[in-house]
C-alpha cells in the first residue's frame, strides 16, 4: 500500500465510520503506514487542527505532518543525521511550492471537500519520506 492510501483510509471517514479532519488523517496515516506507536492521546490532539485550526490558518495537513515527523524522528530516524527542524522546514517548503500557500483558506476547494488536497499532500510527504527516512 502506498503511503497516501494510508492517509486516505482516514479521510474523511475511516473503516469504523468515524469522521477525521485532515490533521488527524495525516497523523493516523503516518502511524499506520510506518507502524509507529503513537498514543491515542497524541492522535486526539490533532482534533482541533483541521480547517486551518478552524479559522482557515495553517493547513491541518501540514500540522499533522509536523506531528508525524516528530514521531518518525524518534522511532525511525532520518538519514545523514538530518534534524527534525531541517526535515520539517524542507517539507514545508515542498508543500508551499506545490500549493503556493500553507493556509487552508487559500487551498480549500469551493466545493467537493478536501480529499484531493489530502491525497496531493500525502503523495508529497510520502515521496519526501522516501528520501529522508533511515
Amino acid at each position: 500500500m502506498e503511503f497516501y492510501e494510508s492517509v486516505l483510509d482516514y479521510y474523511p471517514y475511516c473503516k469504523n465510520n468515524v469522521r477525521h479532519n485532515c490533521a488527524e488523517a495525516m497523523l493516523k496515516g503516518i502511524n499506520a503506514h510506518y507502524r509507529l506507536n503513537i498514543s491515542e492521546d497524541a492522535k486526539l490532539q490533532m482534533k482541533n487542527f483541521g480547517s486551518g485550526m478552524n479559522i482557515g490558518g495553517v493547513c491541518g495537513l501540514l500540522v499533522g505532518a509536523y506531528a508525524g515527523l516528530a514521531h518518525l524522528e524518534k522511532e525511525i530516524g532520518f538519514k545523514d543525521n538530518l534534524s527534525l527542524k531541517e526535515v520539517s522546514i524542507r517539507y514545508s517548503q515542498i508543500f508551499k511550492e506545490h500549493f503556493r500557500t500553507i493556509d487552508c483558506c487559500d487551498m480549500k476547494p469551493e466545493s467537493g471537500g478536501c480529499r484531493p488536497v489530502v491525497k496531493e499532500a500525502a503523495i508529497l510527504l510520502g515521496d519526501y519520506l522516501k528520501e529522508v527516512l533511515n
